[in-house]
């Protein structure tokens, strides 16, 4: 008889596990392959004097990414957080301009009890 117990308790644990591990599973997924659309779409194109400068609109941007989380990630994370940092291409520091042409997305949240989830994506914009 106690075997069972056991039995049963393992086997509840090993699917509770299996149930947190699909959940950090899906979470990773949404944020590693979020679509590169997301960025691209925010990029207005302003023409002057013959040359096209191409840099991330900061407000569009935030709103699609933070459109995007809501529905891939809010269900499966209990709190989390987008922060942005946008820095230039050539040396990777800060961009204090509105046309910055590097942006850092980190999501970071708890998705069980006090196992804390951090991810971070990067987008640039080269010429080619």
């Amino acid at each position: 008889m106690i075997l069972l117990l056991i039995t049963m308790v393992l086997s509840l644990f090993g699917f509770q596990m299996f149930i947190y591990i699909q959940r950090i599973t899906t979470i990773n997924r949404a944020i590693v392959y979020t679509p590169k659309q997301l960025a691209e779409c925010s990029i207005p194109f302003i023409q002057e004097e013959d040359e096209i400068e191409i840099y991330f609109n900061k407000e569009t941007l935030q709103s699609y990414v933070h459109e995007y989380y809501q529905k891939a990630i809010a269900p499966f994370m209990e709190n989390y957080t987008v922060s942005f940092y946008y820095y230039n291409l050539l040396d990777h520091s800060y961009c204090t301009s509105d046309k910055c042409q590097g942006v850092e997305i980190t999501v970071d949240g708890t998705v069980f009890l006090a196992y804390r989830f951090s991810r971070t994506i990067f987008y640039e914009i080269h010429r080619n």
